[in-house]
């Protein structure tokens, strides 16, 4: 799959939680870069 794609999985609404649904080559580095983000901005 040459395309990325990232889609709001979650229904409309209130809701505790959020749910992202990601699938394409570069999935895994988009996860990386934001959680590395999340990180350092909790530090």
């Amino acid at each position: 799959m040459e395309n990325t794609i990232v889609a709001i999985a979650t229904a409309t609404g209130e809701s505790g939680i959020g749910i992202v649904r990601l699938s394409g080559e570069k999935s895994i580095d988009i996860v990386k870069n934001f959680l590395s983000l999340m990180i350092k901005r909790n530090r």
